[in-house]
């Protein structure tokens, strides 16, 4: 007997393609919640996404396919489909109370802390009639399908779908790359719905095949910066009022904001960077600051906007909808604004979400050539702009260097901590490599970056505006050296300290006492600083973010925040890092080998209700 023949993968296919209905009624759902399409295009864009999730369902039934002739086994086949159709409507209905989907975290919540849902035994009951009914209209359909001999054949129904779903994929990556709300705006609504984003290949098919993918043409003027989309449903409100401003007592100070790739909270050493040792010790310093991620998207999502790294993905899908209200304010108050990166910023939207209205006249990327090379362009560009200012005209310039992010590259005159490695992914074949050579390779970077912002500093002096400048010095991650033996390098792989705390300097003009600050402080607090000390907004902190005032923060209590990296999400009370993504981890943020089995719901409760401080039902 064959384990697998043409007639169950007929009948696999078919039973999947036609219970699929069933699931197309919850999408409805979903879709009751978004903007109904105005155009062709988007409209098609609609119809692909739940062929997204189809194609998963067709898979794993046709992994189950060798159980069609196993009389009393064939019945599990059925199962992957009753438990999807039992996680959508779920997840609509978490969606639509609680403003988040469903992810590991939520699972754990429910098994452990049930009670604390305050779920009535109606609203139980209902469910389980409800998932009962799910249950068996997936087996009827399944003994329709075994019973009858259908002469159609699936590939017919597969090979357009396969078409649509190709056309959705395509479209999110044009969309992606040109930040067309019409098309990324449906993202969010969607549990763990991830469209392909990939500026490489739009990279390759703009040089090559323009005519296919021409740039989307501008239409309309300047937008207000915090002027919603009317007629357009949406979920996200940021701000939550639109912001006033004390204009009269707005201080005119020039901002400049430093992010370095990687920069760890122990690498602020007199020996590695010397200039920067000098200016913390005339500045405010914050020895127990964290990012919102551990890599560069979050991370600075969480700089830039003053909000958890989990509203990211609102702000990818509508970023001219949603930009930051940090950039948006200072441009509206008269700041020239101004980006120097040795890091391609349009990946992931996120040039599109910081800087929306910084036109090319004012964006200055240095890609093509090695970090330490772009980074010295960065600051050849940034300081001639500096001298050119116009006197009485504010600015805001945001400068990013990446010269320490792994390889680690620097001039050979800085190489001043030795040995290196002979092979800079040594590391990679082993993981209990010997540290220090990388760590040496990294300081070597960092001391080279350490130079280059000593060349911007000094030009400041020159230009007689250090003092009447706020200077931010600061990283978008950390980076780790196999601290706790695990075997982790890098960054993106956990949310300890080595991968997440990072340096702080705030400068404040005229002051030039040393502070140093050991409370633990956020990323997300500096955007309430700027706003309510320099731009002087009248509203309540919380209209714009989920952090506090930085520069006048409250008696010391415990944090808790929010780290997000690319694929996991944590929560963190206490220095316990409840991770949450594909599956559940919960250890201590300095070493990750201290396991943790006790979890604090109610503090993680009231960081999901911060989750949701923002999101609106329609």
């Amino acid at each position: 007997m064959k384990i697998i023949t043409k007639d169950s993968i007929k009948k696999v296919s078919l039973f999947v393609l036609t219970s699929y209905l069933i699931s197309l009624a919850i999408f409805v759902l979903f879709y009751v919640q978004t903007d109904f399409p105005r155009d062709i295009y988007s409209f098609l864009y609609y119809l692909s996404i739940p062929v997204y999730y189809l194609f998963f369902l067709l898979l794993a039934g046709l992994l189950l396919s060798p159980l069609m002739n196993i009389k009393y086994l064939r019945y599990l086949i059925v199962l992957p489909k009753i438990l999807f159709d039992i996680f959508l409507i779920t997840d609509y209905f978490v969606f639509k109370i609680y403003h988040f989907h469903i992810d590991t975290m939520f699972i754990m919540m429910v098994i452990e802390d049930f009670k604390g849902f305050g779920l009535s035994s109606f609203a139980i009951y209902a469910a389980v009639f409800i998932f009962l009914l799910i249950a068996i209209a997936n087996i009827l359909v399944f003994r329709m399908i075994l019973r009858r001999n259908f002469k159609i054949k699936p590939a017919k129904i597969i090979l357009p779908l396969i078409l649509l779903l190709l056309y959705g994929q395509l479209a999110h990556i044009w969309a992606n790359e040109y930040n067309q709300q019409f098309i990324l705006k449906y993202t969010p609504y969607f549990p763990y719905y991830f469209p392909t984003t990939s500026s490489k290949l739009m990279g390759v098919a703009k040089a090559n095949f323009p005519f296919l993918i021409p740039a989307p043409k501008e239409k309309g003027t300047a937008e207000n910066p915090f002027q919603k989309t009317k007629g357009s449903k949406g979920l996200f409100y940021y701000p939550a009022k639109s912001l006033e401003f004390n204009t009269k007592e707005i201080k005119r100070y020039n901002i400049l904001l430093i992010v370095l790739e990687s920069w760890r909270y122990d690498m602020l050493q007199k020996e590695i960077m010397p200039n920067l040792f000098e200016l913390a010790n005339k500045s405010h310093v914050y020895t127990r600051h964290f990012s919102g991620g551990n890599v560069t998207t979050t991370g600075l999502y969480s700089l830039m906007y003053g909000l958890h790294p989990s509203y990211m993905r609102y702000c990818q899908s509508e970023p001219k909808r949603y930009k930051s209200v940090l950039v948006s304010s200072l441009r509206k108050h008269g700041y020239n604004t101004a980006v120097y990166t040795g890091s391609n910023l349009n990946r992931f939207g996120m040039r599109a979400m910081f800087f929306t209205g910084v036109d090319s006249t004012g964006f200055h990327e240095f890609l093509n050539d090695r970090a330490d090379i772009s980074d010295k362009k960065v600051v050849e560009k940034l300081i001639p702009d500096i001298h050119n200012a116009n006197d009485g005209e504010p600015w805001f310039k945001f400068v990013f260097l990446t010269s320490s992010h792994h390889n680690y590259f620097y001039p050979d005159s800085f190489a001043v901590f030795k040995p290196v490695p002979d092979n800079s992914e040594g590391f990679v074949l082993n993981k209990n490599a010997d540290p220090i050579p990388y760590l040496n390779d990294y300081k070597n970077a960092l001391h080279y970056e350490d130079a280059l912002i000593s060349e911007v500093l000094e030009a400041l002096k020159d230009k007689n505006i250090f003092d009447s400048t706020l200077i931010i010095i600061t990283a978008d991650h950390g980076e780790e050296f196999n601290d706790n033996k695990a075997g982790y390098w890098g960054h993106g792989s956990n949310f300890t300290k080595y991968q997440t705390s990072i340096p702080l300097i705030i400068h404040f003009p005229g002051d030039t006492s040393m502070t140093t600050i050991t409370a633990t402080t956020l990323h997300i607090d500096i955007v309430p600083a700027i706003m309510k000390n320099i731009l002087k907004c009248k509203n309540d902190i919380s209209v714009f973010s989920n952090g506090r005032d930085i520069l006048h923060l409250p008696p010391a209590t415990d944090r808790k925040w929010i780290i997000q990296s690319y694929k996991d999400k944590a929560y963190i009370v206490n220095d316990t890092v409840y991770s949450s993504g594909l599956g559940f981890k919960s250890y201590m943020i300095d070493d990750i080998k201290k396991t943790n089995k006790k979890v604090n719901y109610k503090a993680i409760k009231e960081l999901k209700d911060e989750e949701s401080l923002f999101l609106k039902s329609k």
